[in-house]
């Protein structure tokens, strides 16, 4: 196993890791496991708790503030004991599904030991495995939630300064994370050889990559049979050095100190791939003139 070179280092460590719990998910689970690690204490201790106990409790707390809010926002799940709501949250996938996404909130876990405590991991991976819980093919929720929950954690790390940042951060966002932002970070970890660490997100993310968009980008010999639309969160933000929106309006929140920039592009949803090509070109240019002025 290889990670590539050309990316930044933490997007190294990322593809080991997801390379690991990809083999785990590759192996036939012949015995039962037992709880040793977070995520399958979770598990018991949410079974101990009772789930219909659970939602009962949370709708409550909804009522009583009459805000909507979700089951997962983040001011609810800081007044709810984490070792309650994990089995609601997986609740709709397979024991097998369920035992991987235990074993990836253990080696978070191990990762992210003395920097983050082990409530804040369980909290986020079980609110990214929400988030994520309309992936199309469920087999790969746990690689997904794994990898999205682990980028969110570093991100969270580096807002609260537990974690320094080595090179510049950049954000992309657009609305559905599958077309323009997926192209704009693609095309930033290629012109940059891995010099910038880039993420990128949607204020409405759709459930997959556009086509015509990773046809474009292997032209040019960008992989992203690897990536997949994320939400947009607000520790990602809080980490950026620098935001650029792409047609979101105002989902992303302002924070002092960052620099923001709203580039104006044609949406390549639906677009045959030669017009795809046209956006990714213009793209490229302004991608190139962003690595001048941070790299200078």
């Amino acid at each position: 196993m290889v990670a590539d070179r050309r990316l930044a280092e933490p997007e190294r460590l990322g593809q080991v890791a997801d390379a690991c719990l990809v083999a785990g998910l590759c192996l036939d689970e012949a015995e039962e496991p037992q709880a040793r690690g977070i995520g399958d204490r979770l598990q018991r201790a949410g079974e101990v708790f009772g789930g219909v106990g659970l939602e009962r409790r949370l709708q409550e707390r909804r009522a009583g503030r009459g805000d909507g809010r979700d089951l997962l926002h983040p001011s609810i799940l800081t007044d709810i004991n984490v070792l309650d709501i994990m089995p609601l949250v997986v609740k709709a996938l397979d024991p097998v599904t369920q035992h991987h996404i235990n074993q990836a909130a253990d080696r978070l876990a191990e990762e992210f030991e003395g920097i983050l405590s082990q409530e804040t991991i369980a909290r986020y991976m079980a609110e990214s495995t929400e988030l994520l819980s309309g992936a199309r093919v469920n087999n790969f929720v746990p690689v997904l939630a794994h990898r999205f929950c682990r980028e969110r954690l570093r991100a969270l790390a580096q807002a609260e300064g537990i974690l320094g940042k080595t090179q510049p951060e950049v954000l992309f966002v657009c609305v559905h994370n599958a077309g323009r932002s997926q192209m704009a970070a693609g095309l930033l970890k290629l012109r940059s050889g891995g010099r910038i660490n880039v993420r990128s997100a949607g204020s409405a993310p759709s459930s997959e990559i556009n086509p015509a968009v990773v046809e474009a980008m292997k032209e040019l010999g960008v992989d992203m049979s690897e990536e997949s639309p994320k939400p947009l969160t607000d520790e990602v933000v809080r980490a950026a050095d620098v935001v650029i929106t792409m047609g979101c309006g105002d989902a992303c929140p302002i924070y002092p100190g960052k620099k923001y920039a709203d580039w104006e592009l044609d949406d390549p949803a639906g677009q045959d791939l030669e017009t795809v090509r046209r956006i990714r070109d213009e793209l490229d240019g302004r991608i190139r003139a962003l690595v001048a002025e941070l790299l200078r």
